[in-house]
Formats: C-alpha cells, structure tokens, sequence
C-alpha cells in the first residue's frame, strides 16, 4: 500500500498548488487583474492534466490490487487490518487520504467562492452595458444642451437603470 500512500501524496502536493493558485485567482478577481488570469488559467490546466494521471494511475492501482475503483479509503483500511500490513502503514495511509480530503474541500470552498465574483463582475459588466446602449426615446440625447441664454440645461446622466 505504500504505492498508493505515495500516489494520494502527490495528488495533495498538486491539490496544495492548485489551492494557492486559487488564492492568486482570486486576489486578481478582486482587484479586477484580468491580464492575470489568462496566465492562472494556463497553469490550472496543467495542474489538472497532472491530476488526470494521478487518478489514472491511482485506478490503475487500485485495479492490480483487486479493488474497485469506486473503493473508498475506509474499506482499503479494513482490508488493510484484516492483513498483516503494519499498523505505521495503515495510519500513514489514512493521514494522506486525510489530508487530501481537506484540501479538496478548501478548494472547492475556493472555487466557489472564486465562481460568485466571476457571476457578480459579469452582471455588473452586463448591467453597464444595458446602461451605456439602451436608447430611451423620451429625451433627445444624454448631453449638455443650452438654452438661448447660454445656461446649460436639460442635463441628464447614466440615470438609465438596466
């Protein structure tokens, strides 16, 4: 079972990366850096085609050892015990699969966290430009005009709700 401890630390170290790129990708939603995120998404990609072959290659484990690939790690330890594996091995085993669960919930935490201002930046994005192009027939323009005296009236202002 060390092949597979090794493989559910990996994964945790490519989960912990993607984690703090999370953070970075969030940083840049706020203080609206989109140059930025063209850079974050690329280097997401290729944390997910690293984690793509983890999980193939923990199947694949899982597999050679007679387990389903739905297994869960609870019934991996009880098998485990039933064996004669070490007890060291068995709770090393359960602190990876322990970790890597937590750092998954962050991240998807994260993620949606990360979602939510995506949606707000677009309706507000969205909301701006119903307010710049949406063409309200009942004054003439959204300019300054002047009265015959010289005074500026008629003054009307992104007073459009969209």
């Amino acid at each position: 079972m060390k092949e597979l401890n090794d493989i559910l630390n990996e994964e945790y170290e490519v989960y912990s990366k993607y984690l703090k790129l999370a953070g970075k990708k969030r940083e840049a939603l706020i203080k609206n850096n989109i140059d930025l995120l063209p850079k974050i998404t690329d280097i997401e990609r290729k944390l997910s085609t690293k984690i793509l072959q983890l999980e193939n290659k923990r199947k694949l484990f899982l597999r050679e050892e007679g387990y389903g690939t739905n297994v869960t790690i609870g019934e991996i330890l009880a098998k485990l015990s039933d064996s004669n594996d070490s007890a060291h091995e068995q709770e090393s085993l359960e602190e990876s699969a322990r970790r890597l669960k937590e750092t998954l919930e962050e991240c998807k935490k994260i993620n949606d966290n990360n979602m939510a201002l995506v949606r707000q930046s677009s309706s507000y994005i969205n909301h701006m430009i119903k307010v710049f192009t949406k063409s309200d027939k009942s004054a003439e323009s959204a300019t300054y005009q002047k009265n015959a005296v010289g005074k500026i009236e008629n003054i009307r202002l992104a007073d459009i709700q969209g």
